[in-house]
């Protein structure tokens, strides 16, 4: 009997170690994935505030169709990783549940805002004289408008063409 005992207790805390190091990583994972999407985030949110901010009267028409397939590749990739993201949320520890999800919600909101700078660029994307007349319009808003006094993208667009 002394012999099972002795083995016993090596083997009972080897296996209590590993299950100890088993949630230290999956800690570690989910620490490193809430980081990863709060980074997104961020990086997502100063791409809308690029196209918010910058001057796109003066930008060639060349450097407008880059532009756009590139935001085209954007979203669609970050379109298809959001629902992979939610699908893998019940298995979060509650810990970070909330804060994550709370983040994907941000993350999706802001590719909402690229997909519908990413339409609205799809518009005129071959079409030369829209970009003109969208360009003159741009130039015409200023920059101290506000959201109020700026219309709906669509709605201005349309306006173009009567």
């Amino acid at each position: 009997m002394a012999a099972t005992v002795t083995y016993t207790l090596p083997i009972y805390e080897a296996v209590v170690c590993n299950l100890t190091l088993e949630k230290m990583r999956q800690k570690e994972t989910q620490e490193k994935l809430l980081a990863t999407i709060l980074e997104s985030v961020d990086l997502s949110k100063n791409v809308v505030k690029f196209f918010i901010e910058t001057d796109f009267p003066a930008v060639n028409t060349e450097t407008i169709e880059h532009t756009y397939v590139a935001l085209c590749v954007l979203t669609d990739t970050a379109r298809s990783v959001v629902p992979g993201l939610r699908n893998d949320l019940p298995a979060i520890s509650d810990k970070y549940r909330t804060a994550l999800a709370a983040a994907i919600d941000d993350f999706e909101a802001n590719v909402g805002h690229l997909e519908e700078i990413c339409e609205a660029w799809g518009i005129p994307y071959t079409d030369e004289s829209t970009v003109t007349q969208i360009k003159q319009a741009l130039s015409g808003l200023g920059r101290k408008k506000t959201d109020k006094e700026i219309p709906d993208w669509r709605d201005a667009i349309a306006a173009l063409s009567d």
